[in-house]
Parts: C-alpha cells; sequence; structure tokens
C-alpha cells in the first residue's frame, strides 16, 4: 500500500510504469486505473498533447476502462486516441489497424453496430493490406466483423467472415490451435440459431470439433471447455440425440 500511493504521489514515470506492469498482470483493474491517469497526465506535461507517448497512453486508459466494463466512459478515449494515432503515425500502420479493432469492440458492447461495423471493415482493410489475406490479425478481425454481421442480422455474411477466418487460423496456426475454437464456438452457435436441419447437423461438427480442441489444450474444467461443451450438447439435444446430449453433460 505505501509502494502504491508514493508511486502516485510521485512523478517517477519508472516507478509508474513498474507499478502498472505488475497491478496489469494481477487483473487488478480498479487499482491500475488511478495509475493510467497518472501516467497519461505525466506524458502529456513531458511530451506534450499531440505527442505519441500521450495518445497511447490515452489508448491504455480506454482499453483499461473497456476492460472493467465502462464503455460509456472508454469511447471518448479511444476516439481521441484514434484520431491523433492516425494523424501520427499514419492509418496503414498496425498500431492503428490494432486501436480501430479495440475501439470497435468497445462501440459493439455498447451497441453501436453500424460503427462497430465500419471499424472491424476498416481494420481488417488495413491489416490485409500489412500482412496479407492470410495472417493471425486478419483473422481476428474477420471473427470480430462476424460478431457485428450476426448482431446486425447478416447471417450469411457471419457466416462467410466465420468460416474464412477459421480457414486461416487452420493454416496459419495449426489445427489444434485453441484459438480456433472460439470461431469454431462462435460459427457454430450462429448456425443453431437458423432453425434448419442442416445448419444444425454443421453446427454439431463445429461444437465436437471446438470441444476436442479445449479438452486437449486446457483439460476438462476450463472455462472454455465447460462452454464448448454445453452448445455441444444443446445442438446433440435439438438434433435429437439425447443419449449424445447426456454423454456429453457428464
Amino acid at each position: 500500500k505505501h509502494l502504491y500511493e508514493d508511486a502516485l504521489a510521485n512523478d517517477d514515470e519508472y516507478k509508474l510504469r513498474a507499478l502498472d506492469d505488475l497491478l496489469d498482470k494481477l487483473c487488478e483493474l480498479n487499482l491500475r486505473e488511478p495509475v493510467c491517469r497518472k501516467l497519461m497526465q505525466l506524458a502529456e506535461r513531458r511530451y506534450g498533447s499531440e505527442s505519441t507517448s500521450h495518445a497511447f497512453q490515452i489508448a491504455t486508459l480506454a482499453e483499461l476502462l473497456r476492460a472493467k466494463g465502462s464503455f460509456d466512459e472508454a469511447e471518448p478515449f479511444y476516439k481521441r486516441a484514434t484520431e491523433m494515432i492516425e494523424k501520427l503515425v499514419g492509418s496503414e500502420h498496425h498500431n492503428f489497424a490494432t486501436l480501430l479493432n479495440n475501439r470497435a469492440l468497445n462501440l459493439h458492447s455498447l451497441g453501436s453496430y453500424a460503427a462497430a461495423r465500419r471499424l472491424f471493415e476498416r481494420s481488417l482493410h488495413i491489416r490485409e493490406l500489412l500482412d496479407g489475406v492470410q495472417s493471425k490479425h486478419v483473422a481476428q478481425s474477420l471473427n470480430n466483423l462476424a460478431l457485428v454481421l450476426e448482431a446486425i442480422g447478416e447471417f450469411d455474411d457471419a457466416v462467410a467472415c466465420y468460416s474464412r477466418a477459421i480457414d486461416i487460423k487452420t493454416e496459419m496456426l495449426g489445427a489444434d490451435d485453441p484459438a480456433l475454437a472460439t470461431s469454431l464456438i462462435n460459427l457454430g452457435a450462429l448456425l443453431l440459431q437458423q432453425d434448419n436441419t442442416g445448419q444444425a447437423v454443421a453446427a454439431a461438427q463445429h461444437f465436437e470439433r471446438a470441444l476436442e480442441i479445449c479438452e486437449r489444450t486446457y483439460g476438462q474444467n476450463h472455462p472454455v471447455t465447460i462452454t464448448a461443451k454445453a452448445w455441444h450438447g444443446n445442438c446433440l439435444k435439438k438434433n435429437g440425440n439425447l443419449a449424445g446430449a447426456l454423454v456429453i453433460g457428464r
């Protein structure tokens, strides 16, 4: 407690950054917020209000607020950081694409789907330009874009994005990578909503594949494994395979 209060009371950037890193590792979001705000103020005083140091510190605070679920409070910080970083490093830059993606996630959480879609699409375009069409960052953008397309009811486009993300992750990361399981669960859940027998059968295959990956990677009791198991069991039940659903539920 003494070290925490001492760091906040002074302008020692080294101590503040060390404390920020520690609190980040400990996931102490509430304790970390005053440290992030102090670092943001310090960057503005030392490097200028239009400096890259200040811009990235604003973005860090926005990320922290989003992690806390303070989406409304995070948005103006995201907006300011986005405008500054585009001006400072240019629009064709990995950091800018990442910031667009993260701001879009925040807007998605706020229910601002049209704005989120525009930013996801822009982030995807930049990542394809910088990394090519086959990269893990492109796959991330596709998965996130699919989330907002699903939210606004554009199911065919969402399925296409999820499917492309799965293909890229399989090729780039391997068939057993845990990142693949998330896209498989998302696609399976979307297909299951379609109230179509053929889609439900396809959904079961995606859930089964996701569950196999999760069990090998995380074990039986990990939250992602439990989620995959629940989806797979519900899907089997919907397909009339009650015995299979009971086995999955054990």
